[in-house]
């Protein structure tokens, strides 16, 4: 972030993607990597419930705010490419800014609607539970359906 702020050669139209890119990089690692990294070392959630979905509204935000900087950035690319003189009459400033803020309300609204339709998931005691064991409870459940007919 440091670079594309006093870096010479960094004042280009994809400098703000970058930057918006990079925001979404740092609250992912900040907020939502060390909570992960303690629930898969102890194999359980440690902390509160609540936290729980609060850090699963970060990191859909962060991870949705990312794939659609990276979409963003291929399709500004491609336009650049495909239609090198139509593209410049718009402003690339105001154009880039109005797609960073619809990345940025998209990714609120996919992380609000995300977070609580999640239940967190109980298995013997544990609040968090690896795919191994909802693999596992998925096969017990086909089992009990075909053995009850």
């Amino acid at each position: 972030i440091i670079i594309f702020f006093f870096g010479r050669r960094s004042r280009s139209e994809l400098t703000p993607f970058l930057l918006n890119l990079s925001i979404f990089n740092i609250i992912m690692t900040v907020y939502c990597i060390p909570f992960t990294i303690t629930s898969i070392i102890f194999q359980r959630w440690l902390y509160a419930s609540a936290l729980c979905v609060v850090l699963d509204g970060f990191k859909t935000f962060s991870v949705s705010g990312v794939l659609l900087t990276l979409i963003t950035i291929a399709i500004d690319r491609y336009c650049v490419v495909k239609y090198p003189l139509t593209i410049k009459i718009y402003s690339p400033k105001k154009r880039n800014l109005i797609a960073i803020l619809i990345i940025w309300i998209l990714s609120i609204i996919l992380a609000l609607i995300w977070s609580p339709a999640r239940s967190l998931p109980t298995h013997e005691k544990r609040l968090w539970v690896n795919s191994r064991t909802l693999l596992d409870n998925y096969l017990n459940t086909l089992d009990n359906i075909t053995n009850s007919n």
